[in-house]
């Protein structure tokens, strides 16, 4: 059960001293969840939700991206 959740924000704002725009895509990905610090995996259950969350980000970031986005940076 994943229970991930993010927050997205976008903004475009203008170049002022050239033609095109800025993109800013701001993407905050979290997990509410209580932790003990006492339990054995504790470490490995933090390092196993900071991995679902580096994954659940990226998977936003490119489902944001046009494929012709993605063109101009190759």
């Amino acid at each position: 059960n994943r229970r991930l959740e993010a927050h997205i924000a976008q903004a475009v704002e203008p170049k002022p001293d050239h033609d095109g725009a800025t993109l800013i895509l701001d993407i905050d990905a979290f997990r509410q969840a209580e932790v003990l610090l006492e339990e054995d995996d504790v470490e490995a259950r933090i390092e196993k939700t900071f991995a679902e969350l580096h994954e659940f980000k990226n998977e936003i970031f490119f489902a944001s991206l046009s494929e012709t986005m993605i063109e101009g940076f190759e």
